[in-house]
């Protein structure tokens, strides 16, 4: 019987959280999961928001470290919708597809 490694989303800015970031995919290529994180974002904040629903909804679990540095955010939105950076986007969509949040 085939076991597949547990996929693990990596959540955190770039800017003050870049080493931590790496030290986490480590462990996780350690424990035999796989490290998902993602660096490069397309312009448009919808594109942005289905890749992360896609790529989130495949992983088992969310790995959020928060940090004293907001990150980048989209620069278009849609009317109404408030500001958020990528990485609280993350999280506000692993909540919603109800993934562990740790």
């Amino acid at each position: 019987m085939s076991h597949s490694r547990p996929e693990i989303f990596i959540s955190a800015t770039s800017a003050d959280l870049k080493t931590c970031r790496a030290l986490i995919k480590e462990a996780l290529l350690t424990l035999g999961c796989v490290p998902v994180e993602e660096t490069n974002f397309p312009p448009s904040a919808s594109s942005v928001r289905d890749m992360l629903r896609q790529k989130i909804s495949a992983c088992h679990a969310v790995i959020h470290v928060a940090g004293e540095v907001y990150g980048a955010e989209p620069r278009e939105r849609d009317d109404g919708e408030p500001r958020m950076s990528y990485t609280q986007m993350e999280v506000e969509i692993a909540r919603e597809l109800g993934k562990p949040v740790y």
